[in-house]
């Protein structure tokens, strides 16, 4: 089968690195390895929480994309103190008409990407200079100034535009899953548009399994 194609578009700086190796991760955890994604358009959050402009933006990645016919665009920002339910309601409808037969989702991490670090922070133990000894017992979710919270377990400044891509190479997906919301999200809409676009899909992963299950049972 042809290989699936990704264009994603993102806010940060530290995601145009880092959304490239989540993407590849997940979709290598459910055996999926034919895949290309393009470098990700960073546009400001200004830009992406407005609907005319996230249009445009959504018709620019469609263009990037071409003629090919596997192929997805996906939008990742972050909430902040945003609700990520109402943007979602907000945007993605408009969205998907422009982007036409091209899959389109959009996930919004709640508050920040680095959430999702603390959801799994024993698995980054002693990693970019996190203590050996880190822990987080609150809801990541919950709380704002997740790179602030991250930095409390560092022994230096958090560095955005490397740690976090380093990190995500590192993450531990299924202690993310249990407990972060917006990540629970991502991994379905992934495992949604690879169904749609026909591929066949295999994960021996417990969060995999519990996705596919949701998604037969259209939960």
């Amino acid at each position: 089968m042809e290989p699936l194609i990704i264009q994603p578009i993102v806010e940060g700086h530290g995601e145009v690195d880092s959304v490239g190796i989540l993407l590849r991760r997940m979709l290598a955890e459910i055996q999926i390895y034919n895949v290309f994604i393009k470098r990700p358009m960073r546009w400001p959050k200004s830009k992406l929480i407005n609907v005319e402009e996230l249009k445009k933006r959504v018709q620019l990645a469609n263009i990037n994309l071409g003629a090919a016919n596997k192929k997805a665009i996906i939008i990742i920002f972050d909430a902040d103190d945003d609700c990520p339910r109402d943007l979602v309601n907000r945007l993605l409808g408009p969205v998907k008409v422009v982007a036409g037969n091209t899959p389109c989702t959009i996930i919004i991490a709640k508050h920040e990407y680095e959430s999702w670090f603390l959801g799994c922070i024993e698995s980054l133990r002693g990693k970019r200079s996190i203590n050996t000894d880190a822990t987080f017992n609150e809801d990541p979710e919950n709380i704002s100034g997740a790179k602030g919270r991250l930095e409390e377990m560092m022994n230096r400044s958090y560095q955005e535009t490397t740690d976090q891509a380093a990190l995500t190479a590192q993450m531990n997906f299924e202690n993310c899953y249990q407990n972060c919301r917006s990540f629970r999200k991502l991994a379905k809409d992934i495992f949604v548009i690879v169904r749609d676009l026909g591929y066949v899909y295999f994960t021996e992963t417990n969060w995999g399994n519990l996705i596919a299950n949701e998604i037969r049972n259209n939960v």
